[in-house]
């Protein structure tokens, strides 16, 4: 795992993996996907994923934060 890669990975340890589009090119959008293990009505999944996109890397770190949480209708994740 690169340093970018763990910058997102440690903001939460229920994200198991991540990647990262382009993290050494200086541009005007930052892309990052996730994956996770979640919980619904029918069990634990270990396929959840979610993408990202912001202008700054602190808007990308804090929309990901959020996003971990935040409650969710219908699931949780694990």
């Amino acid at each position: 795992m690169n340093k970018h890669e763990n910058d997102i990975t440690s903001i939460d340890n229920r994200i198991k993996s991540c990647i990262i589009e382009n993290p050494e090119e200086p541009n005007d959008e930052y892309y990052a996907k996730i994956w996770f293990r979640y919980k619904d009505k029918f069990g634990v999944k270990h396929d959840g994923r979610h993408e990202f996109i912001a202008d700054t890397k602190q808007k990308l770190i804090s929309a990901i934060q959020d996003f971990m949480t935040t409650d969710k209708d219908g699931w949780s994740i694990e």
